[in-house]
């Protein structure tokens, strides 16, 4: 159950319960624009998250809007993405809010699973209020409810650039990828990962099927094409030579006309 108390919500400013987590539950949702989102998917681009968990009328909130908002501005074109999210707000309430607050970000409520998300947060960590503003690093790791913060949010700023800021190619959601549509694959891993640069990649098609492999940098930059042309059904294994490759993190993507699959790769030599 949701555990909501807005009595130490109200008294937010003299507390701090931040708490750095091993590993983000994963999770997914659908945003007041109708576009899909998904933890996992946007890690594996390379996108540090910052979750905002809120409601409308929340006065703490609504202080705390206009600074996140900033961050959302000065991080944009950089691996950044801001996802606000409300347990109890229709998308149109939400929306309505963020036009009259000058509020550009990501942000879902009840209609798109917000309940569902933060139930599952509030189960897991030490869940006092509203807002529970938590920063998740491209390699899962949480650093969980950021509080007090200052004129500024050089809290908020300094868990994000701790992450690895850098110029990135822009966020795409789960619906805007095609991610969701891939009917045609259904799995791809590369083994082993981390790796020194040689390894496996096993895929199982469905059905035979035109098939492109690319290596992408983290900035979404294509390195080198690992395979093109047609592939049959059931599972195919490629020898894949990263080797000309520095040591890094980087994402293996497959493409089936518009329908992509990505898969982070690190390689990592001693």
């Amino acid at each position: 159950m949701r555990k909501t108390y807005l009595l130490l919500a109200a008294c937010w400013l003299c507390l701090n319960w931040g708490k750095a987590q091993t590993t983000a539950p994963d999770f997914s949702f659908t945003d007041i624009n109708g576009e899909t989102h998904h933890l996992q998917h946007a890690l594996d681009q390379g996108f540090i998250v910052v979750i905002d968990f809120f409601f409308v009328d929340c006065g703490p909130c609504q202080i705390s809007a206009p600074e996140m908002q900033a961050i959302h501005e000065d991080y944009e074109g950089k691996n950044v993405v801001i996802w606000s999210i409300s347990d109890r707000d229709s998308d149109a309430y939400i929306e309505n809010y963020k036009s009259n607050a000058g509020l550009t970000y990501i942000s879902a409520g009840i209609q798109g699973g917000g309940a569902s998300v933060i139930d599952m947060y509030a189960n897991q960590f030490n869940f006092l209020g509203f807002p529970t503003v938590s920063v998740i690093c491209p390699d899962g790791s949480i650093n969980w409810d950021i509080w007090p913060y200052s004129a500024g949010a050089p809290q908020w700023r300094n868990a994000i650039n701790n992450c690895g800021v850098h110029n990135s190619a822009p966020y795409q959601s789960v619906t805007a990828s095609g991610v969701a549509d891939f009917e045609v694959l259904e799995k791809m891993r590369f083994m082993p990962n981390p790796s020194t640069g040689y390894g496996t990649l096993d895929i199982h098609l469905q059905e035979a099927s035109s098939f492109r492999l690319d290596v992408l940098s983290i900035e979404g930059k294509v390195l080198k094409t690992l395979f093109e042309g047609q592939m049959g059904a059931g599972t195919q294994r490629l020898d894949i030579d990263l080797s000309d490759l520095p040591n890094g993190i980087y994402f293996l993507r497959a493409q089936d006309g518009a329908k992509v699959k990505m898969e982070r790769l690190v390689l990592q030599r001693n």
